[in-house]
């Protein structure tokens, strides 16, 4: 079979990236019968090297949530002549009508629609969510089987969208094999507890209402407790730090 798998995100640092790169290095080990195209960007294909001879690399700079996405991606995928598409993402092209399927990290596109979280003027923005709406609408309607991190994901998918939930497919996330040698200010050497919250400071994360709430469980922890913020965008770092 001739699968062709869309690793645009390849090159991201975290989310979907991770994602991305942590699933075709697996199958790369226990699948030896399937064909795969992997399509990355130019940036992604810096950085991906198949480890596996039935894994085949194309480059295609077409960025994610824009039009060439939606007119110019699908013509690639036709030349391709692929028996099975698995998007990564919702963000699949409407004019795609070949066999496919999407994994759904979440809902928050329809959970917290949040123009601050934007920096388009408000008209822009609701013309940009109205579109993106439409498109993981006509994703999760269209594919084949979905996949979801999590039970929790599963449900907002049967809730929200009506999706049956025989067409999804629960698959759990695992953790990474790489390891690094501590350093001292590694808060995992102190023999003191600690919360640790992993991930980025925009501002669908709520990391206010998480200082909010350690501040609280603080007051009533018998022994010192930490909160450890391994975050991305520093700008709003800061802002969580002075707030706490």
């Amino acid at each position: 079979m001739r699968i062709g798998i869309d690793a645009r995100f390849y090159a991201e640092a975290g989310g979907i990236g991770r994602y991305t790169r942590e699933l075709i290095n697996e199958l790369a080990k226990i699948d030896d019968i399937n064909e795969y195209l992997i399509f990355v960007t130019s940036q992604g294909g810096e950085l991906y090297q198949p480890q596996n001879a039935r894994f085949i690399k194309v480059v295609v700079n077409i960025r994610w949530y824009s039009w060439q996405e939606q007119i110019w991606w699908p013509l690639i995928l036709y030349r391709q002549k692929i028996d099975l598409m698995h998007f990564l993402h919702w963000n699949v092209p409407l004019f795609y009508f070949g066999t496919f399927l999407i994994t759904v990290h979440d809902l928050i596109l329809l959970r917290f629609p949040d123009r601050h979280a934007s920096t388009l003027p408000a008209v822009f923005y609701w013309i940009k969510y109205l579109a993106h709406k439409l498109v993981l609408q006509s994703a999760i309607r269209r594919a084949r089987k979905i996949f979801t991190p999590s039970e929790f994901v599963k449900n907002d998918l049967v809730e929200k969208l009506g999706t049956a939930e025989k067409k999804i497919i629960v698959t759990y996330e695992g953790v990474s094999s790489f390891c690094h040698s501590r350093g001292s200010g590694d808060p995992a050497s102190q023999s003191e507890p600690y919360l640790l919250y992993v991930g980025t400071a925009y501002p669908h994360k709520n990391l206010e209402r998480l200082l909010e709430a350690f501040a609280i469980l603080k007051k009533s922890w018998p022994k010192p407790l930490s909160l450890v913020l391994n975050v991305w965008r520093e700008n709003n770092i800061l802002i969580c730090q002075s707030f706490f």
